[in-house]
């Protein structure tokens, strides 16, 4: 799994420093901050031939609706062919939807989604009060350095991973649920049936998901496996 996880970190890497032919679609995550000194974290989906011009693609357009304003802290990713969101392949209707809200567009509205702070974070990545914990020039494991939030297995289960664990929208976690549960009722309980259907390339993955994110559920039980 670590393997994976480097060769996707690897990939996004690569794609970022390429000036592509013709558009790609990239999923920027950002802060934007206000005239009044608050912040809100948005990410948004950019059309562009590269991650540079994405970015200033949407700079250009925060200036223009909101003059005052300033972004910061980009996080790029581009989407593909292999990617996943959450753990699942992008579908053909994922694919549809991501074109739709995707800024140019034809009436000129960048659509961006907000992505709530969690409380007592100072940024979307840590909530590490900034200037309170003197880090430059200590080592690893110092008593100054502030030690690393560990989730029980329950709360990861309402968490997804995004550069950090973030808080999981419950009605985006509700309808992946109610959708695995629909596909293993159509498909009489089987896992490769079920798997494909949710774009994974095994019913390993899937399992992955069912034991790590939806934890309430007594899968085995309530849905007995066939492997057909």
């Amino acid at each position: 799994m670590k393997k994976r996880g480097r060769k996707k970190h690897t990939c996004q890497l690569k794609f970022r420093k390429t000036i592509f032919q013709y558009d790609q679609y990239w999923n920027i995550h950002y802060t934007e901050l206000f005239a009044d000194g608050k912040e809100k974290d948005f990410k948004t989906v950019i059309k562009a031939r590269s991650a540079d011009l994405a970015r200033q693609y949407l700079k250009k357009k925060v200036s223009q609706d909101s003059p005052k304003s300033k972004i910061k802290s980009f996080t790029v990713f581009m989407f593909h062919r292999n990617g996943e969101v959450n753990g699942i392949n992008l579908s053909t209707e994922d694919w549809s939807l991501i074109r739709k809200c995707s800024f140019p567009n034809e009436v000129n509205i960048l659509f961006k989604y907000e992505n709530p702070r969690p409380k007592g974070y100072t940024n979307r990545f840590n909530s590490q009060v900034q200037g309170k914990t003197p880090l430059n020039g200590f080592k690893k494991g110092h008593a100054y350095i502030a030690p690393k939030k560990l989730y029980t297995k329950e709360e990861k289960s309402k968490m997804k991973y995004e550069g950090g664990w973030k808080p999981w929208p419950k009605a985006e976690r509700e309808a992946l649920k109610e959708k695995i549960i629909y596909n293993f009722k159509l498909s009489k309980n089987s896992r490769i049936k079920t798997a494909k259907a949710l774009g994974f390339t095994s019913s390993k993955a899937l399992k992955k998901l069912l034991d790590e994110k939806f934890i309430e559920i007594n899968w085995s039980k309530e849905f007995p496996c066939r492997t057909d």
